[in-house]
């Protein structure tokens, strides 16, 4: 038995940008596409891609590589942290977990402190 899951998990909330869809200015939420892939409940792939900077109106933005983004992340997170923080206690504990090992996956140990300050 096969399973396999694809998805994206949302990491934050971003920097203010007019969007180029439907012209509003907003804050771009910032996504990261996964797969999943198991057999007989054992993992056997695990990927994480691109990175995604979405209206959150529309769902329109684009979408880079982790690894050409990765210089550029902190920054766009930082600028929109105080929504990233308010957005994050609003999820669960499990959430909260899976989105705090992301950021530990894209090395944004300044951004986990954030959200974890009181």
């Amino acid at each position: 038995m096969m399973y396999t899951e694809q998805g994206y998990i949302t990491l934050g909330i971003g920097r203010i940008r007019n969007c180029t869809h439907c012209g509003n200015n907003h804050r771009e939420v910032v996504k990261r596409k996964y797969l999943k892939q198991d057999v007989f409940y054992i993992p056997t792939l695990r990927l994480r891609g691109e990175i995604l900077f979405l209206c959150n109106i529309c769902n329109w933005g684009y979408k880079s590589s982790a690894k050409d983004v990765i210089s550029m992340l902190p920054a766009t997170f930082w600028d929109g942290r105080a929504n990233t923080k308010v957005w994050f206690e609003r999820n669960n504990a499990q959430q909260k977990r899976a989105i705090v090992a992301e950021l530990k996956k894209l090395d944004l140990h300044a951004m986990i402190d954030y959200l974890k300050s009181a």
